[in-house]
């Protein structure tokens, strides 16, 4: 997977961490932007699909823990949760909070480059809606 490769040769995580992170950022991207914007940006690098299809069942639930969190306040999960729930994953999986902005940085530009700057800034808007 060229997206996990890089990951992994710029940041010097595992490539359980880099698969992780990268699937934890894209499930943000693809639940604000909806399945077929996602998969038009996808369609030209496969790896996003695949790294939010194959992220583990354990990182998927962080979601649902911080929903739980967030409904004992009576607020709804919104954007804020679904950062939240990134920071968290991110944290499972032993990486520092502060690396979230560096793999954000990283898959923006590989989007870039494999689908163009119309895909990068969609993306782009998507992961900013904190």
């Amino acid at each position: 997977m060229e997206l996990v490769d890089l990951l992994i040769c710029k940041l010097g995580v595992t490539e359980a961490q880099a698969k992780g992170g990268a699937g934890l950022i894209l499930k943000r991207a693809k639940d604000a932007l909806g399945d077929k914007e996602f998969a038009g940006i996808s369609s030209m690098a496969s790896d996003l699909s695949t790294l939010v299809r194959d992220l583990p069942a354990t990182d998927n639930t962080v979601m649902g823990e911080v929903e739980k969190m967030f409904s004992i306040f009576g607020r709804k999960l919104g954007s804020l949760g679904s950062a939240a729930g990134v920071r968290t994953g991110f944290l499972k999986l032993g990486l520092h909070a502060e690396m979230i902005e560096k793999f954000e940085r990283i898959i923006l530009d590989f989007v870039k480059g494999k689908s163009g700057d119309t895909a990068r800034m969609s993306l782009e808007k998507a992961l900013s809606l904190d």
